[in-house]
């Protein structure tokens, strides 16, 4: 397992400075990233603003390195892209997801229940394992195989995987299969969205029928495009717990008004996480306020 020290001063700042940069990217590219070619390209153009560092940093660790973040460990692969951006976090940065990981921290306990959709290579899932304990239970829901091979890998990598459940399916508003769109450069951007890429067929289950009326406390939803066909699936189960928090990915690349009415005619509170800005959290009252937002929102149904 490496053991990452600090970094000097300066490479922190050129860290900092990257990282800047690509998280504003997207709200640069909003105006025309709107057909597949251009979102191929700026997925390019991603790739190729980290390519020395991550030369740098495969040439110093190796191809595959595992770390200990957040009392876990988590096997990455420094030739994939999101990996390394995933590495540069964990080991110079604020973390990944900073803001969004300590929610799902914070919102789980001893027993409790979480639902990751669209699981990628685990990040999350394996956050929950640590935080359920042996009473709690993780529903984990990967459709692309590449991916879903490596989510199982870091479950088995933390030990037990007792209560955690892995599905090598979508979750969808019915059953049946779909086109799943694989990205060239980040897993993590395969979709349900037709993107003029190279497809694959996976299958697609109702998410209340997989459920079955299992309790659950927290779910998180990273579908790239596929949000709202989720949620339209989960209606039972979030009318059957009342007390659920959903974390719920929204981007100007898939979000649109139908999801944005779902959310806000079953949740009462919608709050915008801002993993790596200051202030962490704002309340969204009106689809306006996050026009040209990319990140996570929280919704839920507690009392004030």
């Amino acid at each position: 397992m490496v053991n990452l020290p600090g970094a000097h001063s300066r490479r922190r700042a050129q860290l900092g400075l990257t990282l800047w940069l690509e998280r504003r990217i997207p709200a640069l590219a909003y105006y025309t990233a709107r057909s597949p070619a251009l979102r191929e390209a700026h997925e390019a153009l991603l790739n190729l603003m980290s390519q020395k560092s991550q030369r740098d940093a495969i040439r110093r660790w190796g191809p595959s390195v595992t770390l200990d973040h957040l009392g876990v460990e988590f096997a990455l692969d420094l030739r994939n892209p999101q990996d390394f951006q995933m590495f540069r976090e964990m080991a110079d940065g604020p973390g990944y997801e900073p803001g969004t990981s300590e929610l799902i921290l914070s919102e789980l306990h001893e027993g409790s229940t979480f639902v990751d959709v669209g699981a990628n290579i685990g990040y999350y899932t394996v956050l929950a394992m640590s935080r359920v304990g042996p009473t709690g239970h993780v529903w984990s829901f990967e459709p692309n195989p590449e991916a879903f091979d490596r989510l199982s890998r870091n479950v088995a990598l933390n030990g037990t995987s007792r209560n955690v459940e892995l599905f090598p399916f979508a979750l969808g508003s019915g059953t049946g299969t779909l086109p799943l769109f694989i990205s060239r450069y980040l897993d993590s951007r395969s979709s349900f969205v037709p993107q003029g890429r190279s497809s694959i067929s996976v299958r697609v289950e109702r998410a209340d029928q997989v459920l079955n009326g299992h309790p659950v406390d927290c779910i998180k939803i990273d579908a790239e495009g596929a949000e709202q066909r989720v949620l339209e699936g989960l209606t039972d189960t979030l009318q059957k717990n009342p007390r659920v928090r959903l974390i719920v990915e929204w981007t100007w690349r898939y979000s649109n008004a139908p999801l944005w009415t779902f959310l806000r005619s079953h949740f009462r509170h919608l709050t915008a996480i801002r993993d790596y800005a200051p202030g962490g959290t704002f309340p969204v009252q009106s689809a306006s306020q996050i026009r040209y937002f990319a990140g996570n929102l929280i919704c839920d149904n507690r009392p004030d």
